[in-house]
């Protein structure tokens, strides 16, 4: 959510704020009297009209990782763990054999 903000230029004003992604812009005259004659100007009405866009995200389908890629995976961390265990009891493993006896 972004507030208003203000500016004029000469005797136009426009106000903008950014809401939920939405452009909400307002603008007019800042005096009411317009200082050239109306044959001499060129008239435009209904320029700023009320527009909507939506973007819609799509989003990247889901890497699908095989069963098989899973199983050897896990398989691979249970045998580092347990081979890191094993040099574990071998190096520290003179506790064990006193429990043991």
């Amino acid at each position: 959510f972004l507030p208003y903000t203000r500016k004029t230029f000469g005797n136009i004003w426009a106000s903008a704020k950014v809401d939920n992604s939405i452009l909400d812009l307002k603008a007019g005259y800042v005096k009411n009297v317009i200082q050239v004659p109306i044959h001499d100007t060129i008239y435009i009405e209904r320029v700023v009209t009320r527009m909507r866009t939506e973007n819609t995200v799509t989003l990247p389908p889901v890497k699908f990782i095989p069963k098989f890629y899973k199983f050897t995976f896990w398989f691979f961390i249970l045998f580092i763990v347990a081979g890191a265990g094993w040099i574990f009891v071998k190096v520290k493993g003179g506790w064990i054999k006193k429990i043991l006896k």
